[in-house]
């Protein structure tokens, strides 16, 4: 598709909107695409808006029940939680993935040490023992991870770990954190190395903070010295990007009371915390803290939710960011009617509900009851079930290569050479009419769905397969670039004459 194309229709798409909203903005980040960019993450998106995109976008607004922003939906789910609590509750949760169950602990004056779980449908009330948070201090927070490789929730309060197995709450009394202080920290499960991590929260009653990365086995914590750590802070966000391994960190409070907008990734291979520096007329997300932040495997993004805002006066922010590897993309507050204002919230508990494959909200603190479920989902990732196949040819000859794809809805393709969009090849087949020797190379095809921003929907990349082009030679009738006894032997059944 022509770039030029491309712009039109994003002016449409804009122009369209703000007609039928009564010319209200759009505050949808437009991105910039260069020709032939390649994303770290290997996750390159192709634009294709278009005119039913437009449609559908617009027509969905304002809905009392779900609201989209092309594919993805963010619905208010029912039945809320029980025990609906307001002002700060102390809440805090984790998504168990082998039990598939999101897992919530309640600690307030009310719901003392009441611990739920919502499996997508019901809720269920699992304990009434566990953590006691319900005497500290609402404006500290406390987290709660899922340790896949030993099936526990783990909670870190005040030094203190506890550990909830689906069953039953256990305090590890012979695990000892240097830190016992340590509050409004973060926590995040590096799956690939079966470690909870940590870093920074306030680290005694005086509000410092600190900037420690800590990993925790389940036997015990090891302090970390990664290089160019991030500023000291508390309140702040982070999650682990699975697929590029990483720690991803946002925002937070200074011991000075400055509401920070910073990203940083945290490599542990390299051990060594980077800030990311967001290219110039790319949008960055306001300043927060209090705020929700996971990783959605099936988009390949991290996704951060509302918060306070940097004006000191417990605003909340309404919106949605996506985190790919390069830049930050507003999601939110696109999102127009009941929705958007529920939105507006602190504290939120936020997971990622990989069985179900969307990201699960709920809590915070909002003027009337805290109790709604919120969720942001998007239809499945394509599925590729057939895979284009290397090849090798002679320069001169015809190349095909073929991807076949299932999906709910309709696909659209864009083939790549060696990590580069080949311009208009966007369809199931990619044929070239006659292979050069500047053919050759590495091939590979990204499926998603049509009609859609790639930027927010799943897409599927197909394996890498080689074309291998040989030069053209005198009697290689096999065409494996020589001519030799394997040629000869395919030529003899139609020789005539004596043999040279």
């Amino acid at each position: 598709m022509a770039w030029s194309k491309v712009v039109l229709r994003l002016v449409i798409f804009f122009t369209t909107c703000s007609h039928n909203l009564n010319k209200r903005p759009v505050s949808q980040k437009v991105r910039t695409i260069r020709k032939g960019e390649i994303m770290s993450s290997m996750r390159h998106r192709f634009l294709s808006v278009n005119i039913a995109s437009v449609i559908m976008f617009c027509g969905a607004m304002g809905l009392p029940a779900f609201a989209q922003v092309d594919c993805l939906t963010l619905s208010n789910r029912s039945p809320t939680m029980p025990n609906p609590v307001s002002g700060s509750p102390f809440i805090t949760g984790a998504y168990d993935s082998i039990r598939q169950v999101t897992v919530f602990h309640q600690n307030i004056a009310t719901n003392s040490n009441v611990t739920w779980e919502w499996d997508g449908a019901a809720w269920t009330q699992v304990s009434t023992a566990g953590p006691d948070i319900a005497g500290f201090n609402s404006s500290l927070t406390f987290d709660m991870v899922f340790d896949s490789s030993r099936g526990v929730s783990v909670m870190l309060i005040f030094g203190v770990v506890w550990e909830w197995n689906g069953a039953t709450w256990t305090q590890r009394t012979d695990v000892l954190d240097p830190q016992p202080l340590t509050t409004s920290h973060d926590l995040a499960f590096d799956s690939k190395r079966d470690v909870v991590v940590t870093f920074g929260g306030r680290i005694d009653t005086a509000g410092n903070t600190g900037n420690q990365t800590w990993e925790y086995d389940g036997t015990s914590w090891a302090l970390l010295s990664p290089g160019n750590p991030p500023p000291a802070r508390s309140k702040h966000r982070i999650s682990y990007d699975s697929d590029r391994d990483v720690i991803v960190l946002f925002g937070g409070l200074t011991s000075g009371g400055v509401v920070l907008d910073d990203t940083w990734e945290y490599d542990r291979v390299l051990d060594t915390w980077q800030q990311r520096n967001i290219a110039v007329g790319s949008t960055v997300p306001p300043a927060r803290l209090f705020h929700g932040m996971v990783y959605d495997s099936e988009r390949g993004v991290t996704t951060m939710y509302a918060g306070f805002d940097a004006t000191g006066t417990g605003t909340s922010l309404g919106d949605i960011w996506d985190w790919d590897g390069q830049e930050w993309t507003l999601r939110g507050p696109t999102l127009d009617g009941v929705l958007l204002s529920e939105l507006n919230r602190g504290k939120p508990v936020v997971v990622y509900d990989s069985a179900r494959q969307r990201t699960v909200m709920i809590g915070g603190t909002l003027s009337d009851a805290d109790n709604l479920v919120l969720e942001l989902s998007a239809p499945p990732r394509p599925q590729i079930t057939l895979q284009p196949v290397s090849q090798t040819v002679v320069a001169g000859q015809p190349v095909v290569f073929t991807v076949e794809a299932t999906s709910s809805e309709a696909l659209a393709y864009q083939w790549r050479f060696n990590g580069v969009d080949i311009v208009d090849a966007t369809q199931a087949n990619h044929a070239i009419g006659a292979a050069s020797m500047a053919d050759a190379g590495v091939y590979d095809v990204v499926v998603g769905l049509a009609g859609h921003d790639p930027f927010a929907c799943p897409e599927a990349i197909s394996d890498p397969v080689i074309l291998n082009v040989n030069q053209a030679v005198a009697g290689d009738v096999d065409g494996d670039g020589d001519f030799d006894l394997d040629d000869l032997a395919m030529l003899l059944p139609g020789f005539t004459g004596p043999l040279p």
